[in-house]
């Protein structure tokens, strides 16, 4: 735990915001060295780091999942509201068959385990069609439970037939245009499923991380989405200038299948009362004398924790830019 708390407080001293936690079996961290599971120690520690916003949890494998960690994901709010469970299956045979260790029954109750303790929690899970000996019941049944529990995020992948693979020894018995028919009509489904919850996003506001720029867009991501693999979130770059790595808060406008629009929000209340201005006068004279997008990049300077012009004291972002709003409106008696 030590050395990877001495690694995490480099990154974080280097700028790095988000860290992400991946093993084949996150969750049997700790039995190697400890001979006990100590994830959730390792993330209280890496939650006490200056500078790092989110920890991002990736396949936690679902035996003996350490419920000891949901409780610190409920309490911690810089762990990210996801977790990424690969189930790959959910017919019983076709479990026993992967050796999966597990069954229908155990799975479903620790997802609602998952969504009992960690509210709002974002599921991402995998899972394989055409498996050796995945009969067309089999098949239906696993798209019924996709219906049901209606995962957040999931990546549908079709049987591979390799050597030196304990199903190797299997029978390939499903055909590969089967095979390719399967996986289009489950991730039909799943696209439905993202739709209707993107959707209800609309209207809401997230805290957004800005990863890249691309054509007209800034790129970012929500707690709930992990980079390459998941949704992303798009803002148009020509409503006003963001730093690549900074968080925003922005309003959900629009719902794609897997994507999601949205605009920055300004709060309006402009009687409030903003403590220590004198703090950032002379700093800001520089930028207001300047233009907006030096104004913006002012703005997003603010999201450090180490950042000499602010104190330690973490900021809430509806906060900050309260705080800028006001301060862009007083940039005259500012001067």
């Amino acid at each position: 735990i030590e050395e990877i708390v001495i690694e995490a407080k480099k990154l974080a001293n280097q700028g790095v915001k988000e860290l992400i936690l991946i093993a084949q079996d996150l969750t049997f961290y700790g039995l190697d060295i400890y001979k006990k599971r100590k994830l959730s120690m390792l993330l209280e520690n890496l939650c006490e780091i200056d500078g790092i916003s989110w920890i991002r949890l990736h396949y936690a494998y679902p035996n003996g999942f350490p419920l000891d960690v949901l409780n610190v994901m409920s309490s911690q709010t810089k762990i990210c509201n996801y977790i990424d469970i690969p189930l790959q299956h959910i017919s019983t045979n076709i479990l026993a068959s992967m050796r999966r260790g597990s069954n229908r029954e155990k799975i479903n109750s620790l997802i609602s385990k998952f969504r009992e303790k960690v509210p709002g929690i974002a599921i991402r899970s995998t899972v394989i069609v055409g498996f050796p000996g995945e009969t067309k019941e089999n098949f239906d049944e696993l798209c019924n439970w996709i219906k049901e529990i209606k995962f957040d995020r999931l990546g549908c992948f079709k049987y591979s037939h390799e050597e030196n693979t304990y199903a190797f020894n299997l029978n390939d018995d499903v055909p590969d245009k089967e095979k390719n028919r399967r996986l289009d009509k489950l991730m039909k489904i799943q696209a439905n499923i993202s739709h209707d919850k993107n959707k209800l996003k609309i209207g809401k506001k997230f805290k957004v991380c800005i990863d890249r720029s691309e054509g007209n867009y800034y790129v970012g991501r929500t707690e709930h989405d992990s980079p390459d693999v998941d949704n992303n979130v798009l803002l148009d770059k020509r409503k006003g200038y963001l730093r690549l790595g900074s968080f925003v808060q922005v309003k959900i406008t629009n719902a794609l299948t897997y994507d999601l629009m949205a605009e920055l929000v300004w709060f309006k209340n402009n009687s409030l009362k903003i403590q220590n201005v004198n703090l950032h006068s002379d700093i800001l004279k520089k930028y207001l004398s300047g233009n907006m997008k030096d104004f913006i990049s002012y703005e997003n300077d603010l999201d450090g924790y180490t950042n000499k012009i602010r104190s330690r004291k973490d900021f809430s972002i509806k906060k900050r830019q309260i705080l800028s709003k006001v301060l862009l409106k007083q940039n005259k008696s500012l001067k």
